[in-house]
């Protein structure tokens, strides 16, 4: 199965730490999707934490020296984004829906303080917060029915020909 993850027909979510071939699997699953696959780029969108892993998912796929990964630019999807700013994307392209002002932005630090400080509804909920965290991230996903497959980090590994990617 772990040689095969890149051909998986479903979403999915890829836990695992530093140095494991994340970055790798994912690459080659965006070439095999639209190589092979033939799915519109515009059809997909790869979410990931940092500003860092969506420069380097960039470089992978745009490395016309690495064939298992390369993606003609023309052929690369739009949205490989981080997780902010997919949702600030959202947020901007649904204002109207939303009933938000159309010049939405992003505060920064300094601006959230002056709002909680002149603002006694947040100012209330920030001191009885209701948040959840999980121990396991696995135990959040399997209680709202999302369908998790726990892949080891060796096999990741194996997955990228045991070098790190």
């Amino acid at each position: 199965m772990p040689d095969e993850l890149h051909k998986m027909s479903c979403p999915f979510l890829l836990l695992a730490g530093p140095g494991t071939g994340k970055t790798y699997c994912l690459a080659k699953r965006l070439n095999y999707l639209v190589g092979q696959r033939k799915i519109s780029p515009e059809n997909i969108t790869m979410i990931t934490f940092t500003t860092s892993a969506t420069r380097n998912m960039h470089a992978r796929i745009s490395d016309p020296s690495n064939p298992e990964l390369y993606i003609p630019h023309e052929n690369q999807p739009k949205r490989i984004c981080t997780m902010h700013s997919l949702g600030y994307r959202i947020l901007r392209e649904k204002s109207s829906v939303l009933a938000l002002d159309e010049s939405l932005r992003v505060i920064k630090p300094n601006g959230v303080v002056t709002i909680i400080e002149g603002n006694e509804k947040v100012q209330n909920r920030l001191d009885h917060p209701t948040v959840y965290t999980p121990d396991d991230p696995r135990d959040y996903l399997q209680r709202n029915d999302v369908s998790v497959e726990i892949i080891p980090a060796n096999e990741l590994l194996h997955i990228s020909s045991g070098k790190n990617p």
